[in-house]
């Protein structure tokens, strides 16, 4: 095998295996988004039951472990989307060296090198990718939910400023959660933004 075709089979392997992982990424908030809907439709259907167990009873059995396994699950969920956002940096790094190899070389048109240049995948994350923002709200969603069903009594009080208070209670936790999970992705992807701009 020459070297020019090693090389071009290195960079559809490199091409395959980025698509591979956007796809993997995916599926995990897929499988996230899809146990939350689960989630709130048994208890919208539980809470409209005509014969069901006081809110009390169901807040502690039912509900908090519900809800505390579901952001479990979505915080593991954020992990992997980190781990997997490094890995895509990497691979975009190495296509984006594959495609300045390509377009130095002396008989290469200028065209060439402009086409390169529009191919390269320039860092343009906001806290850590689109995916990796959804599942942020996704877990801030969940714990401003936690935070409402343990410190409210929403369902049976009748006082509209008790209810007001519960609403942001959920909302203080809602941007707890968030700004949280902003910082462990600020800190965690800092490293690999710098370095996917980087001829």
């Amino acid at each position: 095998m020459e070297q020019r075709d090693f090389i071009l089979e290195d960079f559809r392997h490199i091409a395959e295996s980025y698509s591979r992982n956007e796809t993997a990424g995916e599926t995990r908030v897929n499988w996230l988004l899809g146990l939350t809907t689960a989630i709130l439709t048994a208890t919208i259907a539980l809470l409209s039951a005509e014969k069901r167990p006081p809110f009390d009873v169901l807040r502690w059995t039912v509900f908090l472990p519900t809800l505390v396994a579901n952001l479990t699950f979505g915080i593991v969920t954020l992990l992997r989307m980190l781990k997997r956002d490094k890995v895509t940096d990497s691979y975009i790094a190495g296509l984006n060296k594959y495609r300045d190899a390509f377009a130095n070389e002396q008989n290469s048109p200028p065209q060439i090198r402009q086409v390169m240049d529009l191919l390269r995948d320039k860092a343009t994350r906001s806290f850590g990718g689109g995916l990796t923002n959804m599942v942020m709200v996704i877990n801030s969603l969940i714990f401003a939910a936690i935070w409402f069903v343990a410190v409210t009594d929403a369902p049976r009080s009748a006082l509209l400023c008790e209810r007001i208070c519960s609403y942001a209670a959920a909302a203080l936790g809602f941007g707890f959660a968030f700004g949280l999970q902003h910082l462990c992705v600020s800190c965690c992807g800092k490293p690999d933004q710098e370095s996917r701009e980087q001829p």
